[in-house]
């Protein structure tokens, strides 16, 4: 049986949460993070979601940049890029989709376009990645910074 990649992870979070040799510091962590939701329950689950979600994302691009193979800067600036994407996501709210939707469709683009890209990375292993990372910086300034100009030029 074939299982998905998120059931793996979680599997797997599950058993080291499980496993852990001091489990102490796991409920210590547990207590304060309780204690500061009694204090002041929406901004430090705020602050809870975000962290959590960067961290995932971070956690995520390192588990597939392992399957890739990428060297450790590649990695590094890979998971780097992703929490940071993430975590603006989840800041912004829900203009934070077009955060993530530039940052796909930037990637995107330069993949397809990058060809040259790929056949240099023999030689200059990492290069690649920062063509599609450039991509991916630029698809979510297009889509955030510089909406608006870039709706002006499209539209009518």
């Amino acid at each position: 049986a074939v299982k998905s990649p998120v059931t793996v992870y979680l599997g797997s979070l599950y058993k080291s949460f499980r496993t852990y040799q001091h489990q102490v510091v796991i409920a210590l962590v547990a207590l304060v993070i309780g204690s500061l939701c009694a204090w002041d329950g929406p901004q430090v689950w705020q602050a809870i979601f975000t962290a959590s979600m960067v961290a995932a994302a971070a956690s995520l691009a390192s588990i597939e940049s392992e399957a890739w193979g990428y060297n450790m800067a590649s990695k590094i600036l890979l998971m780097f890029q992703s929490a940071f994407a993430a975590g603006v996501a989840v800041q912004v709210g829900f203009d934070g989709f077009q955060v993530l939707f530039g940052t796909a469709v930037g990637s995107l683009v330069c993949f397809g376009s990058g060809g040259w890209a790929r056949s240099l990375n023999e030689h200059v292993p990492g290069i690649a990645l920062v063509w599609y990372s450039f991509g991916a910086v630029l698809g979510a300034l297009v889509l955030t910074v510089w909406s608006r100009p870039v709706l002006v030029t499209l539209g009518p």
